[in-house]
């Protein structure tokens, strides 16, 4: 298969061609059609690792994944602590606002403790 065949291809699929319109179109077998496809999912638009790049494996239990490894998700959180975001939360001891990325009823173990005893809110 040329490359501009391949090319026609991709233009006919983006069209919301079937695999059979475009065999007859292009005079290319549909089983030939249906394999570059399947091809062309498992290696060019494959996702890969956001940390060291080798293509990820997706199967449906586990879809969306960003990272191979625990190693690399952690290498990867690490160089960018700017992406973390958290939601806000109001601790119901003291009532300062705080971020976490779990969901929090208390700022620290503190206000946790305090509360727990029975404590005026400390400001």
């Amino acid at each position: 298969m040329t490359n501009q065949e391949k090319q026609r291809i991709n233009e006919l699929r983006s069209a919301g061609r079937s695999y059979q319109a475009i065999a007859d179109e292009t005079g290319i077998s549909l089983g030939s059609i249906k394999m570059y496809f399947k091809r062309s999912k498992e290696t060019g638009s494959a996702p890969r690792c956001e940390q060291c790049h080798k293509l990820l494996r997706q199967d449906t239990a586990r879809a969306g994944r960003r990272f191979c490894s625990d190693t690399c998700r952690t290498r990867w959180w690490v160089a960018h602590p700017e992406t973390m975001k958290g939601h806000l939360f109001t601790c119901l001891f003291c009532g300062k606002e705080f971020s976490s990325h779990k969901p929090g009823k208390y700022c620290s173990r503190s206000c946790y403790y305090a509360a727990r005893k029975g404590g005026a809110p400390h400001e």
